[in-house]
């Protein structure tokens, strides 16, 4: 009686057991995976932690950068209008790029309905092949299933013959026509019976061979009938050997934690999940705030990679603006250049001027056509060279008369009386102009490239200087007295005329020469 009572207690000891090891099994799990779970998300705090501290520190340096090209910003706002001005240039630009491209895209326009007629168009002729396609899949697989079909009949009548030990198949057509075909021979009966034994040996063997496979299946499923137990009963051992070691870990746990039931054990495993639940609210907050950080810092480092290309612009653009004020420089400089060698030029022009109007106008050069136009317009610095040509061929003119002019002998020159051999002036090489020089009033065009005559060469050469020299005709009649005292002396005074206040009257003398 003691020992069934004790054996009683045992089994109601261990119901207790199994009982409380079923209920502690559960919260333990939740445990030890909450514990992992407190430690993961320690982990990923404290890499949180470290990388919001690394996104502080590029969020500040970036600022930095920001406010360094903020400052470079506000300096470049002058740049601006030249950019909008360098827009509007690119927006007449564009509107021509965009008449060029409506223009494309009609002709892509045009492609494109060509192009869909072609794919029409290959569509038809694709459907049109798939068509005769099936056609004739549709024929093949026909001609199969007839083939197959025969087949089969074949096989089931040389089955049933040879089970049946029947002479022939009686259902076959062919098997028909051979039929009475070797009734009418002798030889065909030998054939047959051949065909009736050999077709009975081919459904025996293949009796056996359905029998080998059913006996190879039946191993097969032997076999994985006792790989299934063997997993079984490693499960088995596994979960015991879980068991055991719940027990030994809740066993630590109590001399740890001086735990001793489960009631004691809830609470803690609540308050733990009260702080996994608050460290997860942490992480999440820490998580959204990374979030707008990246985001923030995303923001900066396009606004910073905007400012390097505007910088960039900006650099050129000063770099352009310095270059064009170093050619305006050197334009000024030009220009200043030019103007003082203007008004040095002006300055001496406006200082010969009126001594050549003067001149100009005493040589009489302003009676022809040229001269007169001259005179009307004046003397600046655009005629200046046509006035001086017209005073140097007056004087050649003046001087070759003057040379052609027989002269009177002058006052140191002795007479022929004192008996005394008196000196030859110089012998001077008369060229006379040529019409090509001046032109003449009468003269034949003709006679453009012949020298003038004598006589028409002193017939004009009177008539200008009666008309340019009114003061030299007292002088002109004394000279013409002396030489009428003189007409057979055959001598000249070497002496020409030279330009005065009052006209060309005044001789000058020329040394005399052997």
């Amino acid at each position: 009686k003691r020992l069934a009572e004790l054996n009683q207690r045992l089994q109601d000891v261990e119901m207790e057991l199994s009982e409380r090891r079923k209920t502690a099994q559960q919260p333990y799990r939740q445990m030890v995976d909450q514990q992992k779970a407190m430690k993961r998300l320690q982990h990923r705090l404290q890499h949180a932690l470290k990388q919001r501290a690394q996104v502080v520190n590029e969020n500040s340096k970036a600022k930095q950068k920001v406010n360094s090209l903020r400052t470079d910003k506000c300096g470049s706002r002058a740049t601006v209008q030249a950019y909008e001005r360098d827009l509007a240039q690119k927006n007449t630009e564009l509107q021509r790029l965009k008449r060029e491209t409506g223009r494309m895209q009609e002709q892509q326009k045009q492609k494109a309905a060509e192009i869909e007629a072609l794919k029409a168009q290959a569509i038809e002729e694709v459907e049109e092949f798939n068509a005769e396609f099936e056609d004739m899949r549709q024929q093949i697989s026909n001609d199969m299933e007839t083939h197959a079909t025969n087949a089969s009949v074949s096989m089931l009548l040389q089955m049933g013959t040879g089970i049946m030990g029947g002479p022939q198949d009686l259902n076959a057509p062919d098997s028909v026509a051979e039929g009475e075909a070797l009734d009418n021979s002798n030889s065909g009966e030998t054939h047959s019976h051949a065909s009736n034994m050999s077709t009975s040996q081919l459904g025996g063997a293949n009796l056996m061979e359905d029998l080998l496979a059913t006996a190879k299946l039946q191993q097969q499923q032997e076999a994985a009938h006792a790989e299934r137990r063997a997993q079984a009963l490693a499960l088995h051992e596994s979960v015991r050997e879980r068991i055991h070691d719940l027990e030994r870990m809740f066993r630590d746990i109590n001399d740890s934690c001086g735990i001793s039931g489960i009631d004691e054990f809830v609470p803690l495993m609540s308050e733990a999940g009260d702080r996994h639940y608050s460290a997860f609210k942490l992480i999440s907050e820490q998580s959204s705030e990374m979030e707008e950080l990246q985001a923030l810092n995303l923001q900066l480092r396009k606004e910073l990679k905007e400012a390097k290309i505007a910088k960039e612009e900006s650099g050129k653009q000063k770099k352009n603006l310095k270059d064009l004020d170093r050619a305006v420089n050197l334009l000024h400089e030009q220009q200043e250049k030019y103007e003082s060698h203007y008004h040095s030029n002006l300055d001496v022009l406006n200082e010969v001027k009126e001594g050549i109007t003067t001149v100009f106008h005493k040589l009489g050069c302003g009676e022809d056509a040229q001269g007169t136009k001259l005179r009307a317009t004046g003397l600046n610095g655009e005629n200046l060279e046509e006035f001086l040509s017209l005073i140097e061929q007056k004087i050649d003119m003046i001087v070759q008369i003057q040379n052609l002019r027989p002269q009177p002998p002058t006052l140191g020159t002795k007479s022929t009386r004192s008996g005394k051999t008196m000196r030859k002036p110089a012998v001077l090489k008369v060229v006379p102009p040529t019409s090509t020089d001046q032109t003449w009033a009468g003269a034949d065009e003709e006679d453009s490239d012949r020298p003038l005559a004598f006589s028409q060469l002193h017939q004009s050469v009177a008539k200008k200087l009666n008309s340019a020299q009114p003061t030299g005709v007292s002088n002109q009649t004394s000279n013409q007295q002396e030489e009428s005292q003189y007409p057979a002396s055959g001598l000249q005074s070497n002496y020409s005329l030279t330009p005065t206040s009052d006209g060309f009257a005044n001789p000058v003398e020329f040394p005399e020469t052997n």
